[in-house]
């Protein structure tokens, strides 16, 4: 069984962002330059430089985070149960790499549902014997209906694993 909490609308508006962020920080890197070839009053030059590179930096730095968020949203938590291995897989996004973390299916004591009412959310978590708590999705208060449907399909499917009640 193959669970992928993946948000797709929130990572195409991430990468708008981005891209925002980046064609400004071009810009404002070809002012930049253009100022310089075409010369400029010499009075506080050091401090319009200092301006500059202060945005510069601010926006270089709204790129890499805008990429980081996007990178998270399309590439979303993939979780993999696999009765055959006997391994719970939890695929997760570390900043550009991904990492995978393996748990024993029988370490599994059940699945959790957590509401947070101040981010009207709700989050799936699998809980383990050793007392680990692992979160594997997160669903709006609003998505309710099919966040039950994705519980009862684990939940199923981790019952037909021996020693699963």
């Amino acid at each position: 069984m193959v669970l992928e909490d993946k948000q797709q609308s929130a990572g195409v508006v991430a990468a708008l962002f981005t891209a925002f962020s980046a064609i400004s920080v071009l810009l404002l890197i070809y002012n930049t330059v253009i100022t310089l070839i075409l010369g400029q009053p010499k009075d506080l030059m050091a401090w319009r430089y200092f301006g500059v590179s202060i945005f510069l930096l601010m926006m270089i730095g709204f790129v890499v985070v805008g990429a980081l968020i996007t990178v998270q949203f399309l590439r979303g938590v993939t979780l993999t149960i696999d009765k055959h291995a006997e391994e719970v897989t939890l695929q997760q996004p570390h900043f550009f790499r991904l990492v995978l973390t393996r748990y024993p299916i029988y370490g599994v004591a059940r699945l959790d549902v957590e509401t947070n009412a101040e981010l009207r959310s709700h989050g799936l978590i699998l809980v383990m014997r050793s007392g680990e708590r692992v979160p594997i999705a997160a669903y709006p208060v609003i998505d309710q209906e099919p966040m039950e449907r994705v519980v009862e399909q684990i939940r199923a499917y981790l019952r037909t694993v021996g020693g699963w009640g």
